[in-house]
């Protein structure tokens, strides 16, 4: 999992971010006062730094961030992201069960929403099948207990890799788009990850702000490089060898640098750190 791999990473320590200020700046000028309904994405290939982005916008807000994650081996359970955005709002994790979730969740959703409906959303398969009639009612509570959350107080729901999103979860983000006249007094507030690939139709509304990571020019890449390393400045030749093989991927920089490092490939030299 992309999450699961950024944890590693920041488990070993992170250093500071490179290159990304103005999406920084952006994101949080979007999210500061969300009165309206808001929904940003963040767009770019693997390793690029979309994790890194929003770590380092997840440390700079003030709102309840709530985090649910797409990934291949649930892309076929409905709505798997908006229930994990949900028990984190109930302060609830993977291991509890459904009724734990949903009696944790009554106690900070103080509005009427639907609580009762969502038992659905944390069914196992030992439970009965659903029925289309269910799955409406579902989709009904899971928009009307995101909608009294972001009335309550300052919250983002953060949904990553969303090219991996199940089709329910995805016909609920467009259903939004189709009844925004409804939803125009609820404080929206969603942040999504994605790779280039992922399109659906409403990514190109007007109101969907969208921002495209670039890779790091040579410049950026010797920063980032130079940050790794302590601070100790790189070669021309290291940093031209650095920047041709990542090809501007931070994560590619980093992983090419760790390498070097552990396999005690880099000496100093009068014109800087080289292999």
């Amino acid at each position: 999992k992309t999450r699961a791999r950024f944890d590693a990473i920041a488990r070993r320590g992170l250093i500071p971010m490179v290159g990304r200020e103005a999406e920084i700046e952006r994101l949080t000028g979007l999210f500061s006062e969300v009165a309206a309904p808001t929904i940003a994405t963040i767009s770019g290939p693997p390793g690029i730094g979309k994790s890194r982005l929003l770590h380092d916008f997840r440390d700079q807000n003030d709102a309840r961030i709530l985090l649910g994650q797409c990934n291949p081996a649930t892309a076929q359970i409905p709505y798997k992201p908006f229930a994990e955005v949900i028990s984190a709002a109930a302060g609830t994790g993977p291991e509890e069960d459904g009724a734990t979730t949903l009696a944790a969740l009554s106690k900070v959703v103080t509005s009427d929403a639907p609580i009762d409906d969502l038992a659905l959303l944390f069914a196992t398969d030992r439970d009965s099948p659903a029925t289309g009639e269910d799955l409406v009612r579902l989709r009904a509570a899971i928009v009307a207990t995101l909608a009294s959350m972001f009335q309550q107080q300052a919250t983002i729901a953060v949904i990553e890799d969303a090219h991996w999103m199940d089709s329910a979860s995805a016909n609920l983000l467009n259903s939004l788009f189709d009844s925004r006249a409804a939803q125009e007094t609820t404080p929206w507030a969603l942040l999504l990850t994605h790779r280039p690939e992922f399109s659906p139709s409403w990514l190109g509304h007007g109101s969907v702000h969208r921002l495209h990571l670039d890779p790091l020019t040579r410049a950026q890449t010797k920063l980032l490089a130079t940050r790794h390393l302590s601070d100790r400045d790189l070669s021309p030749s290291l940093n031209d060898f650095i920047y041709e093989k990542a090809e501007g991927v931070p994560l590619f920089a980093e992983e090419i640098l760790r390498f070097l490092t552990a396999k005690d490939l880099l000496r100093g030299g009068p014109d800087g750190v080289h292999r």
